[in-house]
């Protein structure tokens, strides 16, 4: 059986195609509703743990930017300082 993006069906080797198409859509209904209704969604232990290894690799990257940052800040005021005097 050939079905289209919509889940219905267009060509058949067996038997009409008009009279599994109610079946076909009856059952489409009942699996998207299914669908819905996992809102549940966990991830397995070894997703989990590269997730929170990409979370920690991506917060190292991001403190170590602001590091950076104040350290290049506090440097040009201090030779700003240091021209002044």
């Amino acid at each position: 059986m050939i079905f289209t993006n919509a889940g219905k069906p267009v060509f058949s080797s067996t038997g009409d195609i008009y009279h599994l198409s109610p079946i076909i859509a009856t059952l489409y209904a009942i699996i998207s509703k299914y669908e819905t209704f996992q809102t549940d969604y966990r991830l397995n232990p070894l997703e989990e743990q590269l997730v929170k290894e990409a979370h920690q690799r991506k917060e190292k990257s991001i403190t170590n930017r602001i590091s950076k940052t104040a350290k290049d800040i506090i440097n040009d005021d201090l030779a700003e300082l240091v021209r002044l005097d």
